[in-house]
């Protein structure tokens, strides 16, 4: 696994090729990141530096360096633990400065907020010069929400989850430009006709080990969202119709959002509360997941294949079957050798 080391004006310096271990992990709603673990010398001291940049040829995600320690071992040798994580971090440097009024697509909606506090913001000192947005999808599904003060990269984080858009920051050596952009991964389970199937199961051989989760302990499904106001007079929207013993109820602060924006137009108060209510419901599902180690060299290939955001089709050895999504994908090189472990979040799970 080649690591290509960018300085801080983003011109490449050097070519590592012989760590003792890589583990790179991509991540379709949260964050991602990379640790190397190298032998150290002057080449790699200087190489390795806070504030430069880890990237591959071969994979889209690039890791900007956060942490460096030095392990002395007189046995068997001194190396660098070094800590890098992927660059969608930058979006964690900003908040969301003014209050935003937005009915529209939820695509639309998070350019603009990548808009207005990165790539063009009215305070000059807040744009990132070398970061641009990347060309739109089209994605079709609308939002209707006012926003004001939050971290930018929670934000973006709660409304991707909710709806289910992966988010990535990319590099363009050639510009040394940053590119964001949402996505969806491509649907490659039973429940469609159009691509070629991917099955993980051991009845294909295709699964090392596998280790299955399912928690409801932190269930919600029932939201009520409280805006503007006092007391009773506070006003209020509910979400989610769940009954009885089925019914698991959420308490949302929403008393940022105004009715009307700062020039003091009247929104349409109930569906900005009922998207608030919508992504933070997404936070308290139940968490349905399957973590595997796949076979790298058999059967299907990794960003070939598949991909970080695909749904796939997953079957455990007790019979659990079910459309899931890949969050997490995790890259290791070491002495072993060359292993891939995905994280399948199940999306509908028949027991």
């Amino acid at each position: 696994m080649d690591l290509y080391i960018l300085d801080k004006s983003f011109d490449q310096i050097g070519v590592v090729d012989y760590s003792k271990s890589v583990i790179w992990t991509k991540r379709y709603y949260e964050l991602g990141d990379c640790e190397v673990y190298v032998s150290a010398s002057v080449t790699t001291l200087e190489l390795f530096q806070k504030g430069y940049y880890i990237m591959r040829h071969d994979d889209e995600m690039i890791c900007r360096i956060e942490s460096i320690e030095i392990d002395t071992d007189e046995e068997n040798g001194d190396f660098l633990i070094v800590k890098g994580y992927d660059c969608k971090k930058f979006l964690n440097q900003r908040i969301i400065w003014n209050q935003t009024n937005f009915n529209g697509t939820v695509e639309n909606f998070i350019r603009k907020l990548i808009t207005d506090n990165i790539v063009n913001p009215a305070i000059a000192e807040r744009k990132m010069s070398n970061f641009k947005l990347g060309v739109s999808n089209g994605f079709t599904e609308t939002i209707d929400e006012q926003v004001t003060y939050d971290p930018l990269d929670e934000k973006v984080r709660e409304i991707c989850q909710a709806y289910g858009y992966g988010s990535k920051v990319t590099f363009d050596p050639d510009t040394k430009t940053f590119v964001f952009n949402v996505y969806k991964g491509v649907d490659r389970s039973y429940g469609q006709t159009v691509n070629d199937y991917v099955v993980f199961s051991s009845e294909f051989d295709n699964i090392i080990s596998s280790k299955y989760l399912s928690d409801s302990s932190n269930i919600r499904n029932v939201a009520l969202i409280a805006g503007e106001g006092e007391g009773v007079d506070r006003k209020r929207y509910i979400y989610g119709t769940a009954s009885g013993l089925d019914r698991h109820e959420l308490f949302v602060d929403a008393k940022d959002v105004s009715s009307k924006t700062d020039e003091g137009v009247t929104i349409n108060y109930n569906e900005a509360l009922k998207a608030r209510g919508i992504e933070k419901l997404a936070e308290y599902g139940t968490v349905t997941a399957f973590e595997g180690e796949v076979e790298p060299n058999y059967s299907y290939k990794y960003q070939k294949d598949y991909d970080l955001g695909d749904i796939v089709q997953v079957k455990n050895d007790y019979g659990v079957e079910a459309n899931a999504r890949i969050t997490e994908v995790i890259e290791s090189y070491d002495d072993n050798g060359y292993s891939v472990i995905p994280t399948f979040e199940y999306m509908e799970v028949s027991e």
